[in-house]
């Protein structure tokens, strides 16, 4: 599948919608104590973005696009671990 191909752009939409829908979810959401409490309210939400952006990146064939976001998945996953480690 090439790039802006019509499925792929609809797949990227559907998975920023969700996203977004997540993330409202977390804002409106009281937070629990605990490292638990954080993961649950906000790690899962950007999670959830960067494995569907991972996902469109692998489908859409485009090695660039891999490669920025295994970038931008390492900052992500270190705060992620220092959360949980507090």
């Amino acid at each position: 599948m090439t790039p802006g191909h019509p499925r792929l752009l609809l797949a990227a939409g559907v998975a920023a919608l969700g996203t977004l829908v997540l993330l409202l979810f977390a804002a409106r959401t009281p937070e629990a104590p605990g490292p638990a409490g954080w993961l649950l309210r906000w790690g899962l939400p950007m999670t959830g973005a960067l494995l569907a952006a991972a996902a469109l990146a692998q489908w859409s064939g485009d090695r660039r696009a891999r490669l920025l976001l295994a970038a931008a998945a390492l900052p992500l996953l270190a705060h992620v671990a220092a959360r949980m480690a507090a």
